[in-house]
């Protein structure tokens, strides 16, 4: 008697299902039934198509004897896809499960060394699983997701979760580039997302310290907190993000050059890079400081002190620099800190530079891809001195 009898679909009165004979995961022949959640699909056609789908996937992987409880659609694609020969995997890629295909596109997304993306594509792209289930589309194939379901995941996330305007486009720009990875792989021949418009977003609420409110604050940082002054200075000099400030090592800082290492696998833009520590504020980083503790500990390790297991808290810096904001304010020290973040410090920092140094420079040290994602942090001042102090009059005496 030969190991399996083929599958076949069934379109029952009440209920489609596909049936087969095989041994189970005790050796024991059986007669095996599921529905593979075809009876959800209303289309017929689709329904149909669907169904032989899954019969021939399961077929192979019979034939290939791999027991029916271990069935893996997933896995019988990924093998077609990279097998030549009888199978067509055009025909059948699509009719995929959008929650299968979904979650393989994240897999395949969320495999960089960089942690924050990876959490990005994990978090947005579970959003979206969670909301094709709420919505009971849960049970459609890859290619038939079109337009009108993306934009209603983006607008039930812009309405039910009040995105902002940056937020609700960063929610686009993932998804989409999730499905370009299964567009990509012949999952669809369209992208849903593709072709939506970002927002206009608003001006930032963010905003540039003042020349008196940047010493009074880095006058108090550096009396109380040495290790907080030193993230400060490396955000504001060297525009480092404050993501990659606190994943800094002690290997990554090299004084005697004045350069600072970021790794492609630390870094926003993928690229290794180095940012030059100015001479003038050079004297500020103590060399006994960061000669003291082993190469590989994290200058701003857990509990905000050099440790060799992991980096502070996302917020720790973030929450320690506002806690001083807070008190010079109640202190009256500070009129108005509206607007003031730490991440304001790189923003000054490129908005001063600008001043004086020209904007390739200030690109390169940033780690920009292009001069005009520089200018997004510069802040226009209210009075330009260049122009204040060097247009010179050449018509009237």
């Amino acid at each position: 008697m030969p190991a399996y009898d083929p599958p076949r679909l069934v379109d029952g009165k009440y209920r489609w299902y596909i049936v087969w004979y095989a041994p189970d995961s005790d050796g024991i022949r059986r007669r095996f039934r599921e529905t593979f959640n075809l009876n959800r699909i209303r289309d017929l056609g689709l329904r149909r198509r669907r169904g032989e789908a899954i019969v021939a996937k399961l077929e192979w992987w019979l034939s290939k004897n791999r027991k029916s409880e271990a069935f893996d659609e997933m896995a019988v694609a990924r093998e077609w896809m990279a097998a030549s020969g009888e199978h067509d995997r055009d025909n059948t890629l699509p009719l995929t499960n959008v929650i299968e295909a979904m979650e393989l596109g994240i897999k395949l997304k969320a495999t960089s060394d960089r942690h924050s993306s990876n959490r990005t594509y994990r978090s947005i792209g579970g959003m979206f699983i969670d909301f094709l289930k709420r919505r009971k589309w849960d049970h459609l194939c890859i290619g038939e997701l079109s337009r009108r379901h993306a934009n209603a995941f983006l607008d039930d996330c812009f309405v039910e979760k009040q995105l902002t305007e940056r937020t609700y486009n960063n929610y686009l720009r993932t998804t989409r580039t999730i499905f370009s990875v299964l567009q990509d792989r012949e999952y669809t021949s369209d992208n849903p997302f593709s072709g939506i418009p970002l927002k206009k977003e608003n001006a930032k609420l963010r905003r540039n310290f003042t020349d008196t409110e940047a010493r009074i604050v880095i006058r108090t940082i550096q009396e109380e907190n040495q290790l907080l002054f030193y993230a400060l200075l490396l955000q504001y000099c060297c525009f480092i993000r404050p993501n990659e400030v606190r994943q800094l090592k002690f290997e990554d800082v090299d004084l005697a050059a004045g350069i600072v290492f970021i790794s492609s696998r630390k870094g926003k833009t993928r690229r290794d890079r180095a940012a030059t520590i100015p001479d003038e504020f050079l004297q500020y980083f103590d060399p006994e400081f960061f000669g003291r503790f082993p190469r590989k500990y994290f200058i701003f390790g857990g509990g905000f002190k050099p440790g060799p297991n992991k980096p502070c808290g996302v917020g720790t810096m973030y929450n320690k620099h506002k806690l001083i904001l807070n008190r010079l304010h109640k202190q009256g020290k500070m009129e108005d800190i509206d607007g003031l973040q730490w991440y304001s410090w790189k923003d000054t920092g490129i908005t001063d530079a600008l001043e004086y140094i020209p904007i390739v420079s200030v690109q390169d040290q940033a780690g920009h891809a292009n001069p005009d994602m520089t200018m997004r942090y510069r802040h226009k001042r209210r009075v330009n001195k260049q122009v204040k102090e060097g247009f010179k009059n050449n018509l009237l005496e």
